[in-house]
């Protein structure tokens, strides 16, 4: 990315910035303002560590830069000449001064990202420009630095990060997308101008468990027009809708409707013991789908909710993720629920 007077020597981010609200992501938010190494765990379960860049890096920033493609090269200088990245070495790696940062994302020994932000002379905005290593793309590298970055930058006085970027640089862009920043754009040619806005401060640290494995299934409610709230049971995880594998109950239901509705469907050998697994906890599923019921009867007002994954396995189950959406209550003829 690059951007207005001096920011012809910055280099460039590489895709646009979206407005930063520091307080959508309070992961190691203290640890941040501090210059010292974190250690950080990825999506995929990898760990990479954070730090500060010193002026003894200058051989593995100039590595990093020389292991990057002449196709990525060209999204992060807008050019694929190796001298933009040399200079970019060498400038990174001086002292920091204020409003003036750079962090290092490390594997194994080894750079596999950076980010540095440099404020722009009489304002309170900040250039921006981040790097991954080819190999270590949708990884969540970058978005873990755009997060050390926010956060270090509010500690500055900064307000904005401005940055230019090539408009086919959809990657970048999906690093902002993943904070759930806003972002101002303005289109010039190839490029697309940005300017992303952060507001407050990371007021602390938010750590949730890793789920342990088992069967991800989904459990929830919806209302229908005619029958009025139904519970929802089936195969969950990342393929719910494309499977469909589902099967629904009136509310409320009785302990048959819970005990048929377990074994309605198509997956649900999975559930007791398919191919000498262990069974899951039925139990424990049974409660759900009945205070799921439960719920429907009370709130008439939830017009949906969604749990998925439900994680069920031989000692219980763990909820991971829980939506609900609520809207005002419909009538429904409750001489078609008579049908059951």
């Amino acid at each position: 990315m690059r951007g207005g007077a001096h920011r012809a020597n910055m280099a460039p981010f590489g895709a646009s910035g979206r407005a930063i609200r520091s307080e959508r992501r309070p992961v190691m938010a203290q640890a941040v303002a501090a210059p010292r190494e974190v250690h950080v765990l990825l999506a995929d379960g990898a760990t990479v560590s954070v730090r500060p860049v010193r002026a003894d890096d200058l051989a593995e920033v100039a590595a990093f830069y020389d292991g990057i493609s002449p196709e990525n090269l060209r999204l992060r200088f807008f050019t694929a000449n190796r001298h933009s990245a040399e200079q970019s070495a060498k400038r990174v790696c001086r002292p920091e001064s204020p409003g003036r940062r750079a962090l290092l994302a490390e594997a194994g020994g080894e750079a596999v990202g950076l980010v540095e932000y440099e404020r722009l002379p009489g304002t309170d905005h900040a250039d921006l420009a981040l790097a991954v290593a080819d190999r270590r793309h949708h990884r969540g590298v970058g978005t873990v630095l755009l997060e050390h970055a926010v956060s270090l930058a509010g500690s500055d006085g900064i307000a904005a990060f401005v940055a230019d970027a090539l408009s086919e640089n959809r990657d970048a862009l999906h690093v902002f997308a993943d904070l759930g920043l806003s972002v101002s754009r303005r289109f010039d040619g190839p490029e697309v101008h940005c300017l992303g806005r952060f507001r407050g401060k990371l007021a602390g640290v938010l750590v949730h468990p890793m789920a342990r494995r088992g069967v991800e299934l989904f459990a929830g409610v919806v209302q229908d027009q005619v029958f009025g709230p139904l519970v929802m049971f089936g195969l969950g995880g990342t393929a719910t809708e494309l499977l469909a594998d589902h099967a629904a109950r009136l509310a409320p239901l009785t302990d048959q409707d819970v005990h048929d509705l377990l074994g309605a469907p198509r997956s649900a050998p999975l559930l007791f013991g398919h191919r000498g697994s262990e069974p899951v906890d039925e139990e424990a599923l049974g409660q759900l789908l009945a205070r799921l019921s439960r719920l429907a009867g009370d709130l008439p007002q939830l017009a949906e909710a969604d749990l998925n994954p439900v994680i069920a396995r031989p000692d219980g189950l763990d909820i991971v993720d829980v939506r609900m959406r609520l809207a005002p209550a419909r009538p429904y003829d409750p001489y078609l629920r008579r049908l059951r």
